[in-house]
């Protein structure tokens, strides 16, 4: 075999090779190409032969040129690079060795061209390149901090937003130590989840530590790691990611705060709160249900009122109310009341029930919640103001009922005095065995009825003008019995039962002899069949903390007087309208409705207070509360009866009413004085005026128009100082009296007088 034809041999060799093989001369000419160089380059052998390298192996250009690739080889001795191939040639990644090539046997030197298709793999590349250029990307610019920490947590990797979440740079963070980023609380949250991690417990982890900023701050992050494994199975390491979480984590414990604070206001408040489920189980109540029903607050949950052993008809109740906010969606509130059996620790209490419907995202009531107010002391402040409400109303109306009677009394009293006065006037000319005497003194007695008429319609109405004086009131009481018993009759067993230690009052005495006769009929009327009448007295000191029933009584001492008896007794319509004027039970012509008024409007008037105490069938108590002197005020001596005396003074006489003045001038002028008259008070003053040392005592009614008596004697007084004055009046309008109280040296005549009357007050105020 010739040479030629022994390379070739040794050629073929190459066909055996899965990459190309291109074999060229010395002369940089083609004499050998393979199989798979044929298939690459797309070229047979005979089409190869004799060209030139570059004309077969073609790459993109400006890739390499083939004059440096043979002074790279020719210096080097190979050369070895991936290069692309043209477009037009598939646009393929070749990895291309060059190297000479020489056959010993043959004497064959030249250039050995292998060529392999790594076009697979540099997609494979350039997919990973753009991955990674992708996650280089990301991880330069996510907020979140990406690292790799080995199993020390000694930083290996870290993406730059490390510079603004804790402030570092990539290179400094690199340099950082646990300790240095972490809170000594934080520190031990990851050492015990590096523990184990190299344990294997956990390979994925999640905790939130407290870091420490390069500038001091510290924030909140959220760190996710997963645990790294070399190939033999081995922990190396962490992949993680770092989140900052500050405003969260604050913002979860200002709620955590707030539901605390929640928790401790509705565990405080008095109020019951509690939510429900469907099926009227308890989700959630507060320690005052709990403190309530005597339970733990655990007791409850999940449970319903049945189920947790209340009573049946509350239970009941309690379902009826939730149902309709769960079938309405509509809030609901009720009144109710709540019993020690059901859970009332102090006795049955009143409250005031609120349900409210929680809706869920499906539009439905998912839960209802449920608070109740004890409303008890609030109904208590209502019921005690209701009562003041009416108390108002019935001191209105007992007020204008009393100017009304106060109005007519006065017009009465006028009339009275004229009609009584005339009466003593015909009186002494009247021989005793004259067939008129028996009329006219019926008339006085008519009088002195309607006297007292007046009397109780002006101390209902306390207009009344009163002449107070000390006494003691067991002796007033004392005197008193005799005239009761007659009163009563012989059929009502009457007792008495003084208090020995009882004080001194001022009071009128006659007042008291109206509220004791006042009483001691009625209990005569409510004991047809007879019975038994006590009265007693007792001393009371009322203080803040005491007042024995009598309610708005000022601190002080008092006496209490008891008037009982075993009569019918009143229900409690009879007993709201005991004091209103003319109401009476008695039958038509037994009663005239003023006596229990009366004695209203004394007590009032002196600044006491009436209980009164009844059911049917059980008789009555009335308790009347009186103020004391004080215990060292002297007892006064009681007064001699006084002779009817004669006089000579002059005296100017004022009064409005003819009738009273006329019989007035008649019988002081049958008394030897000598009377000026007057209609009214200019009128009076004018007299006045011409003669004042003419006068000694002005005489002048209270109540007139144009000037009052007070008006008429300041005026008067003026023109003469030290003029003696006596006012007649029977009502009063706080003219010369302080509430209806006469001072004592004020000198006073009431309206209807005697005759007698008359004389002995005139002869007192010139000789006082």
């Amino acid at each position: 075999m010739d040479e030629a034809g022994t390379i070739r041999q040794h050629l073929r060799l190459f066909d055996q090779l899965e990459d190309a093989v291109v074999v060229a001369d010395h002369d940089y000419r083609v004499v050998f190409v393979n199989r798979v160089a044929e298939q690459l380059f797309g070229l047979t052998a005979e089409q190869a032969a004799h060209r030139r390298p570059e004309e077969i192996i073609q790459f993109s250009s400006g890739t390499f040129s083939y004059d440096d690739l043979y002074r790279t080889i020719s210096e080097a001795g190979v050369w070895k690079a991936d290069v692309q191939r043209t477009a037009a040639l598939g646009d393929s990644w070749l990895e291309v060795t060059i190297k000479p090539f020489e056959l010993a046997t043959a004497s064959f030197v030249g250039l050995l061209f292998t060529a392999r298709d790594i076009s697979p793999r540099k997609q494979i590349e350039e997919t990973l390149r753009q991955t990674e250029s992708r996650y280089n990307l990301l991880a330069e610019n996510a907020q979140d901090v990406i690292w790799i920490r080995d199993m020390s947590f000694k930083t290996v990797w870290i993406s730059p937003s490390v510079k603004n979440q804790l402030g570092y740079t990539v290179e400094e963070a690199l340099e950082l130590d646990a300790p240095t980023v972490l809170t000594p609380a934080a520190l031990e949250v990851v050492v015990r989840l590096i523990a184990e991690g190299a344990a294997g417990i956990k390979t994925k982890q999640r905790a939130v530590l407290e870091h420490i900023r390069k500038d001091g701050q510290h924030i909140f992050v959220e760190a996710d790691a997963t645990l790294l494994f070399d190939k033999n199975g081995a922990p190396t390491g962490y992949l993680g990611v770092s989140r900052d979480v500050t405003e969260r984590v604050r913002t979860e414990a200002k709620l955590r705060e707030s539901r605390e604070n929640y928790q401790v206001l509705a565990d405080n408040t008095p109020d019951l709160i509690a939510r429900i489920d469907p099926q009227f189980h308890f989700l959630y109540v507060n320690q005052t249900v709990a403190a309530l029903f005597g339970k733990n607050r655990e007791d409850f949950i999940g449970k319903s009122p049945a189920e947790l052993g209340l009573p049946e008809n509350f239970c009941r109740f309690w379902e009826e109310q939730v149902r309709q906010v769960f079938d309405t969606g509509e809030p609901h509130d009720v009144l109710h009341e709540m019993s020690a059996a059901t859970g009332g620790a102090n006795g049955t209490a009143s409250y005031h029930w609120y349900l409210y419907p929680e809706i869920g995202p499906d539009g439905k009531v998912r839960s209802v919640l449920s608070s109740e107010r004890d409303i008890s002391k609030i109904k208590r402040i209502e019921e005690d103001k209701r009562k003041l409400e009416l108390q108002l109303l019935q001191s209105q109306k007992m007020e204008s009922i009393g100017r009304l009677a106060g109005g007519i009394a006065h017009d009465f009293n006028n009339i009275l005095t004229g009609i009584g006065g005339y009466v003593d006037l015909i009186l002494p000319k009247i021989k005793p065995n004259s067939t008129i005497r028996p009329g006219v003194l019926e008339i006085r007695r008519a009088v002195n009825r309607a006297a007292g008429l007046t009397e109780q319609l002006l101390a209902f109405s306390r207009k009344q003008i009163v002449e107070p004086k000390v006494i003691q009131l067991n002796t007033l009481i004392a005197q008193a019995v005799g005239m009761l018993q007659r009163i009563i009759g012989e059929d009502i067993r009457l007792t008495y039962r003084p208090d020995p230690a009882l004080g001194l009052m001022k009071i009128d005495p006659h007042q008291v002899e109206q509220i004791l006769v006042n009483l001691a009929s009625n209990a005569r009327d409510a004991m047809p069949r007879g019975g038994d009448l006590m009265i007693e007295t007792q001393a009371l000191a009322v203080d803040h903390n005491r007042s024995d029933g009598f309610d708005g009584l000022p601190p002080g001492r008092y006496a209490v007087l008891s008037v009982s008896d075993t009569g019918v007794g009143m229900d409690d319509t009879v007993k709201s309208q005991l004091f209103e004027p003319f109401f009476t039970t008695k039958e038509v012509g037994r009663g005239t409705g003023l006596g229990l008024s009366t004695i209203y409007g004394i007590i009032r008037q002196n600044k006491g207070a009436i209980q009164v105490q009844s059911e049917p069938g059980r008789g009555a108590t009335f308790r009347i509360a009186l103020p004391l002197m004080e215990p060292e005020y002297p007892l006064p001596a009681e007064e001699a009866p006084v002779e009817i005396p004669r006089g000579k003074e002059t005296i100017l006489l004022v009064e409005d009413e003819d009738m009273v003045r006329t019989v007035a001038h008649r019988v002081l002028a049958d008394h030897g004085y000598t009377v000026v008259e007057a209609n009214n008070g200019p009128a009076a003053l004018q007299l006045f005026e011409q003669a004042p040392d003419r006068f000694a005592l002005l005489l002048t009614d209270v109540v007139m128009p144009q000037m009052n008596g007070k008006e008429l004697y300041d005026q008067a007084a003026g023109l003469k100082p030290g003029l003696k004055v006596l006012y007649m009046s029977g009502y009063f309008r706080d003219v010369i009296s302080r509430h209806g109280i006469l001072d004592e040296e004020t000198k006073f005549l009431r309206k209807p007088f005697t005759s007698e009357m008359l004389v002995l007050k005139v002869r007192e105020a010139l000789d006082s």
